[in-house]
Parts: structure tokens; sequence; C-alpha cells
């Protein structure tokens, strides 16, 4: 049972994206306008809220999914926002020898990179990264902070409920790899039925990407708390937020 095949009807208003763009627009306007960026890849894009995001900051803007649900719906959230954003069904492993062009920016948001589960291929997917970028092109990697996730292993993650169903998002915690779960209870007809939907995770900690980054090639690299640019604390922000430049 496909996780985001599931979760994609849902998967805006339960990540409340709509909200979250606001939060984050200014930064991303201060960045596009400080890197002059024209051109930007958003990888694992999702339903293409932050690709949909860039274009109406005026940059081209393309972004891919391995989730072929996620591509249609932001195709469609695209088409309710009127921009022009290019939408691809690809994997981290293989879009570089599918997309034949290179950009100012790629984007690596959302907690996507440690859906790759292997050290070796997580290297060579930031390789491809740099790769893919023109001259002094950025790259931006936003990753949940797994130093507090695995020191107190809290379990539960978040319990949302939106019109009828209820999302209980919770890990399991295994070695090298945390099971992200969510329950959806879905109350119809004064019964309560429930699917549990479940994918694997890598633990990438700030220090082994950071160093990782700038094996490839990358320089000038800045680390964030969140995006107000709050300074990273290891055992307290929830967020790795990375910038780099080629």
């Amino acid at each position: 049972m496909d996780f985001y095949k599931i979760l994609t009807p849902f998967y805006d208003e339960m990540i409340d994206f709509e909200n979250r763009i606001i939060r984050e627009k200014p930064f991303f306007k201060e960045l596009i306008t400080s890197y002059k960026i024209k051109s930007a890849l958003d990888m694992g894009c999702g339903t293409g809220m932050h690709s949909i995001m860039f274009s109406e900051l005026g940059v081209e803007s393309w972004g891919f999914d391995n989730s072929l649900e996620m591509i249609k719906k932001a195709k469609i959230n695209a088409k309710k926002r009127n921009v022009n954003a290019v939408f691809k069904r690809l994997s981290l492993e293989n879009w570089h020898s599918n997309i034949k062009r290179n950009f100012n920016a790629i984007f690596c948001l959302g907690n996507t990179l440690p859906h790759i589960l292997h050290k070796n291929k997580l290297k060579k997917t930031i390789k491809n990264v740099y790769n893919g970028l023109s001259t002094e092109g950025i790259i931006m990697v936003q990753i949940l902070n797994y130093y507090p996730i695995m020191k107190y292993q809290k379990r539960i993650v978040n319990i949302k409920k939106l019109g009828n169903h209820t999302f209980i998002r919770f890990y399991d915690f295994l070695n090298n790899i945390i099971n992200f779960n969510i329950l959806v209870l879905t109350e119809k007809d004064k019964k309560l039925d429930y699917k549990l939907i479940t994918t694997e995770l890598m633990l990438i900690y700030k220090d082994e990407l950071i160093e990782i980054i700038e094996e490839v090639g990358f320089k000038k690299v800045k680390c964030y708390g969140d995006f107000e640019k709050n300074r990273f604390y290891k055992n307290g922000s929830k967020d790795v937020i990375i910038l780099a430049e080629k």
C-alpha cells in the first residue's frame, strides 16, 4: 500500500501548507534576490507548494517527485494558482539523467533526503545536485534535526483532526532507520475505520550531511535552525537548514 498515494488527498491540509508558505515566503524572497535566482528545481516536491511559490516569485520553477499522485496534485495546485511550474515524476536517484539542464538553485525541502536509505546513494544524490547547478548556483536542504528525536525518543509526532479523519503521526525507532507511521482514523456512519501507513527514513545528522556537501565540492556552507535564520542548536532546533554555494 503506497504511503503517499493514501496521503495525497489530505497532505496539504495535514501539513497546513497555506500558513507554512506565508511564514517561509520572506526567507525565500530574500534568498532569490540575494543570489539572483532565475531558475530552481524542487526535489521531492510533493504537491508542489514550494515550486508554485518560486514561480509566484518570478523564478522558472521545476519540481519532481517519485509519487505519481503527488505530481498529479501538484499540477492541479499550479493550475488553481495560474502558474507555469513544470512537474515530473522522477526519483531522487535518477532525476539528473532525465532533466537535461542546469539550475541556479536546487532545493530539497520537507525532510525529503532521509527517504534515501543508503549513505552511498545519499552522496551520489548530492553530487548530482552539484553537477545540476549552474556556475555559482546554490543548494538548500531542509531535514529534521534527528539529534533530539533520537535522544528523547518521543514516539508521537503529531495528532491532527481534519473533518472525519484523524491523523496520528508516530515513529518506530530501529538502528539506523526510523519507521515513520501515520495512523489514519476515519469516522463514518458511527463506525471507526483505520489505515496504518509506514515509510522508512534514514537517520541523517547535520554534521555528516555538511561533510558530504563539502566533500562533493560545495563551499560557503551555512546552517540555520529555522527559516528565520536563527542559530542551529543540536538538542533544541526542530530542523536543520543548510545552504551552500557551488
